[in-house]
């Protein structure tokens, strides 16, 4: 492996590595889209604690409602017996009691203005939660798309070119028996006219084999014969 190879082979890898370790942009936005859900949850419950508060308020205020017009009759009989320190004192109690209501109103009216302020924000941040959902799944339905035909064009990829070596194995097999093919016809052809018997031993060298052991067969003969001479 040369040089450069080894050294390409090295950047790759860490591209690899800083590819893995980066956040995934569909989790990334399935992360902001749970904390926007949390913040809308907050801000329900804090609804909800200011809608409760301001009912322990309203119904306060109507039992001091209640107090104070209980002191208002004591007082008013308090007088007519002619005892007007109690009168005093019922309506010094009702004035305390009526400064309690007033603090209560201011109360009830400031958590009244902030459950106003929350609500609407609960409103925007509904609508935003939602036009985010929508936009968040069709990015992730992009993404997965464009992973998708990533995949699918690196299998082609992949396909093509084992579908040119399929083929270039092909061709070579097809050259294979076609040759084949022509070497068996012209065994054929020679076989047909005399050239090749079928043994594979053509006439000619037949006939050459032939002539040469008839000479050796005579030659012996002559030469028993002329041992056998007298």
């Amino acid at each position: 492996m040369g040089i450069l190879e080894k050294l390409n082979q090295t950047v790759q890898a860490k591209l690899n590595s800083i590819v893995n370790k980066m956040d995934d942009p569909i989790e990334d936005l399935d992360i902001s889209y749970e904390k926007q859900k949390e913040y809308l949850g907050d801000i329900n419950e804090g609804i909800t604690t200011m809608r409760t508060q301001k009912k322990f308020l309203e119904s306060k205020r109507v039992s001091l409602t209640s107090e104070i017009s209980k002191l208002q009759t004591q007082a008013k009989t308090a007088v007519d017996v002619g005892r007007d320190d109690l009168a005093t004192t019922a309506l010094t109690r009702k004035e305390g009691l009526a400064s309690q209501i007033a603090g209560i109103d201011s109360e009830i009216s400031d958590i009244t203005s902030q459950e106003a302020k929350l609500i609407a924000t609960q409103g925007k941040l509904k609508e935003k939660i939602e036009a985010f959902r929508t936009k968040k799944e069709t990015l992730k339905a992009t993404y997965e798309a464009s992973k998708a035909t990533t995949r699918v064009n690196e299998s082609l990829t992949g396909i093509g070119d084992q579908i040119g070596n399929l083929n270039s194995s092909i061709t070579n097999i097809e050259e294979k028996i076609e040759k084949s093919k022509s070497r068996s016809t012209a065994i054929e052809e020679l076989v047909a006219d005399g050239t090749l018997n079928e043994t594979g031993i053509d006439n000619v060298t037949s006939e050459l084999e032939n002539i040469d052991i008839n000479a050796r067969v005579q030659a012996e003969l002559a030469e028993l014969k002329a041992a056998k001479s007298p």
